[in-house]
């Protein structure tokens, strides 16, 4: 969605412009004018079930079982944006995250539950196209007045998954 776009570019602008010129704009434009590139990424083939809303708050235990609720996001996609969305997420709250540790777990078991060979650079690649586009899409709006270590953290996620993507 163009206005979604132009929205969400508009409020890492303010973000942005919040911190005096201590990051890079014209890394904030290319990403705009190349957001479109992750769609490819995330809509090819194969596609899972995705929770939608994945987060630390969504998983509930009994101390023996983890249970996730808040199924109202539910979708077909490339269900690494749920470990994506998670880790972004895990890193707002300020939990600690082994991002290597999870994606290689993560693939093991999609390649043991799928009975093919998920290729961990595919998953990179598909985690670094949902990192941008959640990034991109979504954060600027609950960094405003955010100390700059918040906002580098986000920025930064957001180049480097540009990076991977070849965007930059």
């Amino acid at each position: 969605d163009k206005e979604f776009t132009r929205n969400s570019y508009q409020a890492w602008v303010e973000v942005l412009e919040e911190h005096e010129e201590k990051f890079d704009r014209n890394i904030l434009d290319i990403i705009f004018e190349n957001i479109g590139k992750v769609c490819p990424v995330l809509n090819s083939d194969p596609q899972y079930i995705c929770h939608g809303d994945f987060h630390p708050e969504n998983i509930l235990t009994d101390g023996k079982h983890l249970y996730i609720c808040d199924w109202q996001g539910v979708s077909i996609g490339k269900s690494v944006g749920d470990i994506s969305f998670f880790l972004s997420r895990g890193m707002g709250f300020g939990i600690p995250m082994d991002e290597e540790r999870l994606l290689s777990y993560y693939c093991e078991r999609l390649s043991e539950y799928k009975g093919i060979k998920v290729e961990p650079e595919t998953l990179k690649k598909e985690r670094s196209a949902s990192n941008l586009l959640t990034t991109f899409s979504f954060w600027a709006y609950y960094l405003k007045n955010a100390s700059y270590e918040s906002v580098f953290g986000h920025f930064q996620a957001m180049e480097d998954a540009a990076r991977v993507l070849n965007i930059l």
